[in-house]
């Protein structure tokens, strides 16, 4: 194959291999101290020049540097660092700073309050190291240089600033460090800095796990306060530090938390006769020596790259001669001589420059193809047959694959003994199948009792609420019942009725929300125990009121909205009236308000759900304060956690602390995506409805290993316009699919308003539907809608079908599928004018494998009603259809499990003689045969 069709493809890993080691160099902070003893640095020919600029031309970019607050001899104090800094700029590098907040060596042994700061309270101390470290970034800002990092606080595994920030107080620990990274926020540094948590011991991912899990905890340190996660690993302190172990601490740290993540400091001896510690096993053919240098720093710097979010690798005090130890048991670790000379291992920090992967092994390639996304890897494969090879042969790569191309991540800690990369990827292969053939089990007919109004699906169960007594305005009782083989839950019935409910088994906890009685402008949250029915123990406030400015419909179940992502609660209470909405995320952990989202006109409609860990979207749209009539429909997109800071006013009352809403800030969208312009003969109703599930980071799927979705992987907007002459009445009501992935690709080219021929012809497919929303069946899985045919009552069997919006299954050609072929001229039509959903394909597949269409983007869906212009959608979809369903109200669907909600039986109605008062409430189950 010609080099100039290789290169393409190759450009392209090797561009996200870049992007993912973007910080490489040293920590040089002896520097100007060495010179000031009359130290210099040479080359191995013998040419001198500084040694910022020999790490420089030998490939590093960036450079680190260690502060003190007040040294006694002013070593490493800021004019210090000021002064080098300056150096390392006029090089082309980056600056990081590592704040020790100490006069002296900060480290796991010693973490020494500066003299001038022993205050007697916690209180004094975080405002000092607030205006410190604001007080140190405007210095650099006025000197003009920019840090690309800051580090606050230098190995603080055991804490920081002691005694009053040592392991005694985790929470003191988050105080201080929320007040640092305020510090730099609040600088004038622009752009502001990547802010670093450095810890020892990078290798000990229990450790690393359990102390970040611990201080985030506490509350006043939030994931969102710092960007990066720094660690120390040294191969001399600890026979366990393994290369495997930091390569498997580093994949959970970024699993967990998503931070960037840079090895602060290691290194490797050329020297070390008696070591104080075995070396750990899986480094015993690294050679004691320059070249063992250059081998330990490669190998360092792939596991970091080869690691989701991996970006840096700084050498620790290379060329601090006269210290040859750097501390260790090891008598040198210098990467240059006695006499300044530069050893050969300082090759490794010079970029492979090659026309190719030509030099590179298997192994190392498969590294770098790890921090490919699966269209790279993919075109990586088609250059040449040993691409192709690598890429096929390699299961984890092909795993990587699957793993994308489905929108699933591997949910950490979930894995059972036996569990590897091979088992893992034939069960994803066999799930995927089993949902493209349709290929289910059942159903499984289960009754509940009461009159049910509300349901969910939570962690396998069918979760219901009936009503109470005739006098009360909302259920009193919740029951359960497994899909399949989760473990039976008694009924938890609660002493006052609720107008909403949310369940989340993961974490043991139901939340309800109600409207007190007494003052209608006050709703009030409910953090309780699946288990006990009493109030959450994690809960530090469980019992949430909230006032708003408006009275709430006590009326109306569709008043409250509840959905829960881990720690996070989000409430949103409809005002019918104006109409408006308040919406609200609290960390119900905590009691902590994060967010708050309101029109910005103050009337408005929306509806909303978790986007993924940082994200939500809505579907919103202002409303006419005087006709009370909706205007226009946007997609927004808004951070979880507000730029804006958030403060809780609070009142007393006799039933606690109650949050008023009215003093509380309310934030804006990070993205808007606008629709169609809406033809003058038809109007929007007055109803918004976002359908999309299930929860990122929640398990969808189990085997060996659990599965989830990162992200939100299609969303669904049901939209209804009204005709608006006299003389007719012609609503439309539409289904509109939104690929989610192609949305956020949207967002990149830094755009806050998006216009409908920017995003929505490419991302979007149209359906024209019956005149209804349904607003309480939960119809999206992941890429999947569950449709039943319209067809007549009480028949037998009904059409059951599965549409899968993932674009990557639409272009697998299921030719040898029954029908496919016969319908296409009759779906063609179909499929332009938008009446799929509508229009029933008629199928006696009762098979493994039943009906199959495939829509891709050439067959474009055309509306030609209800807007200015046509309105062109063309996002692939695939459908197949089984005729083996019973009949249902309503239907739900999880990853693997459909429900039909209020089943009747057929063959127990006597349909001569009217349908009676039926069977008791009933849910048949259908199961995927994975």
């Amino acid at each position: 194959m010609r080099l100039a069709t290789l290169l393409p493809a190759l450009a392209l890993c090797a561009e996200r291999a870049a992007a993912a080691l973007q910080y490489k160099g040293a920590d040089i902070s002896s520097l100007l101290m060495l010179e000031g003893q009359g130290k210099t640095y040479k080359w191995t020919d013998g040419y001198v020049e500084g040694f910022e600029w020999i790490l420089q031309k030998s490939g590093a970019n960036s450079v680190r540097q260690r502060v003190w607050v007040n040294p006694s001899d002013g070593v490493y104090n800021l004019d210090y660092n000021v002064k080098l800094a300056k150096r390392v700029k006029a090089t082309g590098m980056s600056v990081y700073l590592d704040l020790h907040y100490s006069d002296t060596w900060a480290d796991p042994a010693h973490q020494t309050t500066p003299k001038a700061w022993k205050q007697a309270n916690i209180g004094e101390l975080t405002n000092s190291v607030y205006q410190y470290t604001l007080s140190v970034c405007n210095r650099f800002a006025s000197e003009g240089v920019n840090p690309a990092i800051v580090s606050i606080g230098n190995e603080i595994r055991a804490g920081l600033l002691w005694p009053l920030g040592g392991t005694s107080s985790y929470y003191n620990i988050a105080s201080l460090l929320h007040s640092a990274a305020w510090g730099v926020k609040d600088s004038k540094l622009n752009p502001k800095p990547k802010i670093m948590i450095h810890l020892d011991n990078g290798w000990d991912s229990g450790t690393q796990l359990w102390w970040y899990k611990t201080v985030l905890g506490q509350g006043p340190l939030f994931t969102s306060d710092f960007d990066m996660i720094g660690v120390s690993y040294y191969p001399f302190y600890n026979s366990e530090a393994y290369l495997g172990s930091l390569k498997y601490s580093l994949g959970q740290l970024a699993s967990t938390y998503g931070k960037q993540l840079v090895v602060a400091e290691t290194n490797w001896p050329v020297s070390c006769p008696n070591p104080q510690y075995k070396f750990p096993s899986d480094t015993s053919s690294i050679p004691i020596s320059a070249a063992g240098q250059a081998t330990w720093i490669k190998n360092v710097a792939s596991i970091v790259a080869g690691t989701p979010g991996g970006v840096g690798l700084y050498y620790w005090e290379p060329g601090w001669v006269g210290n040859g130890g750097l501390g260790s048991s090891c008598a040198d670790n210098l990467m240059v001589d006695s006499s300044g000379k530069i050893r050969s291992s300082f090759n490794a920090m010079t970029p492979v420059v090659s026309h190719g992967l030509v030099i590179l092994s298997d192994e190392i390639i498969v590294k770098i193809l790890h921090s490919c996304r699966y269209l790279e890897i993919l075109q990586f494969a088609i250059t040449c047959k040993r691409h192709h090879s690598i890429v096929a042969e390699t299961i984890s790569l092909q795993l990587q694959i699957e793993l994308e191309l489905n929108n699933l991540e591997v949910v950490t800690g979930s894995g059972t003994f036996g569990s590897n990369y091979a088992l893992i990827l034939e069960e994803l292969r066999r799930y995927r199948k089993a949902w493209l053939d349709l290929d289910i089990g059942g159903p499984l007919q289960k009754s509940m009792n009461g009159q049910m109004v509300k349901w969910k699906l939570s962690e396998g169960y069918y979760v219901a609420v009936s009503l109470g007594r005739a006098d009360d305005f909302g259920p009193h009782s919740l029951q359960s019942i497994p899909l399949s083989d989760s473990v039976p839950r008694d009924p938890l019935s609660f002493k006052r009725p609720f107008h909403e409910f949310y369940v989340d088994y993961a974490q043991d906890l139901v939340v309800l929300a109600n409207v007190k009685m007494q003052n209608k402008q006050y709703g009030q949250v409910e953090l309780l125990s699946a288990e006990t029915g009493l109030f959450h123990p994690l809960a530090r406030c469980p019992l949430l009121i909230l006032r708003v400015d408006f009275k709430i419909n006590f009326i109306r179940y569709e008043t409250f909205f509840l959905s829960v992502m881990h720690n996070l609660l989000a409430i949103q209470i409809d005002d019918d009236r104006t109409p408006s909405y308040e919406l609200l995320i609290f960390d119900w952990k905590l009691g902590t308000l994060i967010n708050r989202i309101r029109p910005n006109s103050g009337c408005g409609m929306s509806d909303f759900a978790f986007l993924d860990k940082d994200r939500l979207v809505l579907v919103s749209g202002p409303v006419n304060e005087s006709t009370g009539d909706l205007e226009e429909v946007k997609l927004m997109i808004y951070n979880i956690y507000s730029q804006t800071h958030i403060s809780m006013p609070l009142l007393n009352s006799r039933t606690g602390p109650i949050l008023r809403l009215t003093d509380v800030a309310q934030s804006n969208p990070i993205a808007t995506f606008e629709f169609p312009e809406i033809d003058d003969r038809y109007g929007l109703s007055n109803s918004l409805q976002l359908r999309a599930g299930p929860v990122p980071g929640y398990t969808t799927y189990s085997k060996s290993v659990g599965f989830a979705h990162p992200h939100v992987s299609t969303l669904c907007l049901p939209l209804i316009l009204e005709d608006l002459s006299e003389d007719s009445i012609e609503d439309i009501t539409f289904k509109i699919f939104v690929d989610v992935e192609r949305l956020l690709r949207c967002m990149e080219n830094d755009s806050s308003v998006i216009p409908w021929s920017k995003w929505g012809p490419h991302t979007t497919r149209w359906f024209l539907d019956e005149n209804r929303v349904d607003t309480w069946s939960r119809f999206m899985s992941g890429f999947r809608y569950i449709r039943l045919d319209t067809g007549g009552f009480l028949r037998p069997l009904y059409d059951l079908s599965v549409f899968d919006f993932n674009p990557w299954n639409a272009r697998q050609r299921d030719t040898d599928y029954l029908g496919t072929a016969e319908y296409r001229d009759e779906l063609k039509e179909v499929v332009s004018k938008g009446t799929r959903l509508i229009t029933p394909i008629p199928t006696d597949s009762q098979g493994s494998r039943g009906l199959v269409e495939i829509i891709d983007s050439d067959l474009p869906t055309v509306i030609s009603r209800g807007f200015k212009t046509p309105v062109v959608s063309s996002l692939p979809y695939r459908v197949v259809t089984k005729s083996q369903t019973s009949w249902a109200e309503g239907w739900t669907v999880d990853g693997q499990h459909i429900v039909g909600i209020n089943a009747i039986d057929p063959d127990s109605v006597d349909t001569t003689d009217g349908l009676g008062e039926g069977p008791p409430s009933k849910v048949v189950i259908y199961k995927l045969q994975a």
